[in-house]
């Protein structure tokens, strides 16, 4: 399930989470995007990063506010493709 992949990605095994959520009915939910688009910001992936974010705020617009706020994103608040998805 979601939450099962949640605590994996917590836990730190970012493979067990996305092999987890991609297997559960979430995984093309606002919800599993956005998860889905967290593990690609821990794991340096900036395509699954991108990606999936862009994804997450199609189904849901208040995703952008969140992304903009979340420490998962820090490090890309001034790269152009992230920008680009939560403005």
């Amino acid at each position: 399930t979601f939450n099962n992949g949640l605590a994996q990605l917590l836990n730190g095994n970012t493979d067990g989470a996305l092999n987890t959520v991609e297997a559960s009915d979430d995984k093309a939910t606002a919800a599993g995007y956005y998860l889905k688009a967290i593990i690609g910001a821990r794991t340096k992936n900036m395509d699954m990063m991108k990606n999936n974010l862009k994804a997450a705020v199609e189904k849901d617009t208040t995703l952008k506010a969140k992304a903009m706020k979340d420490a998962e994103f820090l490090e890309y608040r001034t790269d152009s493709g992230f920008t680009s998805i939560v403005e």
